[in-house]
């Protein structure tokens, strides 16, 4: 795991829209439905304008205050979730 990973919205298994400032994504094979957060919706958007996990921890940083270490184990579980749920896929360098 590297900060310079890279995911992207993985479109063949998942729709999405932000509604009221929630992303919300259906993944079409399983059929299950899965919203994030205001924190959560701002890495996804952050996805989908193809950000590196490092840009992404460094935004939320300037943003909330929080430890420099949580902030990293947060962002790479909520990607390893929805990796696991086939709604982003990493981008192979």
């Amino acid at each position: 795991m590297t900060l310079s990973q890279r995911y992207k919205i993985n479109k063949d298994q998942a729709v999405h829209r932000i509604i009221a400032g929630e992303a919300v994504m259906l993944q079409l094979e399983s059929g299950y439905y899965y919203s994030l957060d205001k924190i959560g919706t701002e890495i996804w958007k952050a996805l989908d304008e193809n950000k590196s996990v490092g840009e992404i921890i460094d935004s939320l940083k300037e943003a909330y205050d929080v430890s420099d270490k949580r902030l990293e184990n947060d962002v790479w579980a909520l990607l390893k979730k929805l990796e696991k749920a086939q709604l982003i896929k990493a981008i192979k360098d």
